[in-house]
This record gives C-alpha cells, sequence and structure tokens, in this order.
C-alpha cells in the first residue's frame, strides 16, 4: 500500500498519526517503505481497466496493453484535514483544446507495481473509457483561494440561478431568448463581413501575383526563345561550314586515293604479267584458309562450280561462275565468269583459263570458293566472251 508525501512545508503540516514510526513531535525524518511523493503523481498517466485490477497481482506487459490510456494526472485536492481527497484529471481534446477536467476520488485508484520494475508503478481505475468522458466537469472556479472547496459559494451561486429563473415569466423568457438570438446573428453577420471582407483581400492579392507570375513567365519564355534561336543559326552555320570543309578534305583524300592506287596497280599488272608466260593472263592464287583445301579440276564436277562466287586480289567478290568450256575430249578448259552488273542487266562476261583460278573446298563439307589473282576492274578490262 502507497501513502502520498507532500514536498516541504506541506509535508510537515499535513503529517498524520499513521507515519509515527518515522516522525518526531509533528515532524517527519524519512519516508516509509509505499510512500511517495505528490511531485512524483503530478503528471503521471493514469489508465482505466474494464477488468478488476488486484493492485497485489503481477501484471503481465500483454495483461496491461489491455489498458486504456485516459489522461495525465496534472493536480490533486487535499482537505482541510490533510486527506488527499481526489486526483484532478485531464482527458479528451487534443493539444488541449477541447480537453475537460474531472476529479477522481483517491479511493478508486490503484497503485500496481512494475514486474520488471519495482521502483516504477501504474496508476489504474476499475471502468471503462466511455465513463471517464461521461463523467461531470470539475469546477476550478469553485475552488477558494486556500485550496478548499467552497460549497457554499457554489451552492448560493446556484440558489440565486434559480430563483431568477423562478422569477422570470413566459413572455420575458421568449424576449430574452430573442435578444440572445439576435445578439448572436449580429456577431455571426459581423463575423461573415470581417470573412467576406478577408477573402475578397487575399483573392485580390493572389490576382496580382497571378498576374506578375504571368508577366514573368511570358518574359522567360521570350527570352529563352529568343536565346534559343540563336544559338540554333550558330550551330546551323557551325554544320554548314563542317560539312563544306569536310566535303573539301573527303574529295582531296579520294584524289590522293586514285592517284595511289593507280599507281600501285601498274607495277602489279606488269608484275603479273611476267609471271605468267601468257600475255594478259594471270598467277595462280596462293590463298590459305582454315578448313579449306585445294583441289584440281578432276575432283570437281560442272555442278559444284557454277554460280560460285569469285574473290579477287583483295579477297573481294569480283563475279561468279557462269559456265565452263570443254574440250573435245571433255576436259574443263575455261571458266566463263559474270562480271559487275545487276540481277543479270549489264554483265560483262570474259573467259578465264581454267589455270588463272585456285579452287577451294571445304575438308568437312561441300562448300567450294573460287580465288583469282586480279581486280574486278581488271577483270572488266579483259575482252568480252563471244563464244
Amino acid at each position: 500500500m502507497r501513502k502520498l508525501l507532500m514536498t516541504t512545508a506541506v509535508a510537515v503540516a499535513m503529517a498524520t498519526p499513521g507515519m509515527a514510526a518515522t516522525e518526531t513531535e509533528g515532524f517527519m525524518t524519512q519516508s516509509e517503505a509505499g510512500d511517495f511523493y505528490g511531485s512524483e503523481l503530478i503528471g503521471k498517466r493514469l489508465y482505466v481497466s474494464e477488468a478488476e485490477v488486484d493492485a497485489e497481482a503481477d501484471w503481465t506487459e500483454e495483461q496491461r496493453a489491455e489498458w486504456d490510456d485516459v489522461g495525465e494526472i496534472n493536480d490533486i485536492i487535499i482537505g482541510d484535514d490533510g486527506e488527499v481527497k481526489a486526483v484532478l484529471l485531464d482527458i479528451g481534446g487534443f493539444l488541449g483544446i477541447g480537453e475537460k477536467t474531472v476529479a477522481v476520488d483517491m479511493s478508486q485508484l490503484k497503485f500496481v507495481t512494475e514486474t520488471a520494475d519495482a521502483e516504477d508503478y501504474f496508476i489504474v481505475i476499475q471502468g471503462s473509457e466511455a465513463m471517464l468522458e461521461s463523467a461531470p466537469q470539475f469546477d476550478m472556479a469553485a475552488v477558494s483561494p486556500e485550496g478548499a472547496i467552497d460549497e457554499t459559494m457554489a451552492t448560493e451561486e446556484t440558489a440565486e440561478a434559480d430563483m431568477a429563473d423562478a422569477e422570470m415569466t413566459p413572455e420575458d423568457e421568449m424576449a430574452e431568448a430573442e435578444a440572445t438570438m439576435e445578439n448572436a446573428a449580429d456577431e455571426a453577420g459581423e463575423e461573415m463581413a470581417e470573412a467576406g471582407n478577408e477573402i475578397e483581400n487575399a483573392a485580390e492579392e493572389a490576382g496580382d501575383e497571378l498576374a506578375e507570375a504571368g508577366n514573368a513567365v511570358e518574359n522567360a519564355a521570350e527570352n529563352a526563345a529568343d536565346e534559343a534561336g540563336e544559338e540554333l543559326a550558330e550551330a546551323g552555320n557551325a554544320v554548314e561550314n563542317a560539312a563544306e570543309n569536310a566535303e573539301a578534305e573527303v574529295s582531296e583524300e579520294m584524289a590522293e586515293a586514285d592517284a595511289e592506287m593507280t599507281d600501285e596497280a601498274m607495277p602489279a599488272e606488269e608484275e603479273m604479267a611476267e609471271t605468267d608466260g601468257t600475255a594478259g593472263g594471270w598467277a595462280t592464287p596462293e590463298v590459305e584458309r582454315d578448313g579449306y583445301e585445294t583441289v584440281q579440276m578432276v575432283d570437281l564436277t560442272a555442278e559444284m562450280l557454277q554460280g560460285t562466287y569469285v574473290y579477287g586480289a583483295d579477297e573481294e567478290n569480283v563475279g561468279e561462275i557462269a559456265d565452263l568450256v570443254m574440250t573435245e575430249d571433255g576436259q574443263v578448259e575455261a571458266a566463263l565468269i559474270d562480271v559487275g552488273g545487276f540481277l543479270g542487266i549489264g554483265e560483262h562476261r570474259i573467259e578465264v583459263d581454267f589455270e588463272e583460278l585456285q579452287v577451294l573446298r571445304e575438308q568437312e563439307g561441300n562448300g567450294v570458293e573460287v580465288h583469282i589473282s586480279a581486280t574486278k576492274d581488271q577483270l572488266k578490262e579483259r575482252p568480252a566472251y563471244d563464244g
């Protein structure tokens, strides 16, 4: 059982015989086990439990979760005999708005010790949250400056109000009600007028701000458009100049490349002519390719060669074998190669001695490639086949 101790001078004035074990001639030298100070009580949270509360029992955290936190103790009421009569509790409301103060009798409070911490405790009353919300508002004005509740003053004020109500006639009551309603209507009208003026002023200010913002946006958009136009014009000029310069450079490089190719091609043609014993012929290529091997004509058929692409000295596709020229004894003498053209149009068909060709066949397949030591331009220079 806990007992409440007042602090400083109040503790001396309110000392009771129940604490004789630790007091001398009306004074206390120390508190007893179970005592606590009033300053500890103020600010403490108050819980309400619909189940019966046994202050001596151990309450688990799960059981305490069913309690409702209804408010904070903000003061205590002490009678002139030194007895703590009640605690004042603020309930309801939000941030101090809409709160009401109720007085809970001290005898209703249960002090439940925290199981895990014997020095801590909870203050609980049995009931419901709705019970406290419907409790009467505590009248702070009825407390005298000395701290006692002035019940006489409250009774006299109530009696005077009752007598005034009894003397009023129905007509007086109606007049008073009408006056009250008229005053309320006037006040409401004034408040509405003030609110209307505030709204009108706010609307005008908002209109001015919107107009200023619109002008600022319009000016910014015009400036941005002008700047973008200038930048685009500059970029266009730069691109045009770069294109002209690049075109000139490319033309020069192509002219130089053509001259170099002509200079390089002439010795090559002379060298191939010297290598081959026949005028205008080309030496047999010696191309090596992974997965392929050089084969002789005896290992091939006309069907395998017809339509096969022919690759030139620079590994370029220079044409395809259109047909084979056979001797009277059935031996392949030459190949007819179509050079240039598109889809058979504009092709230049020439005759090439089979000794000028190298035939490669896949080692593990039937793929065939035909190579020649000439370029496409050189092949086009050979006279067309008229056979």
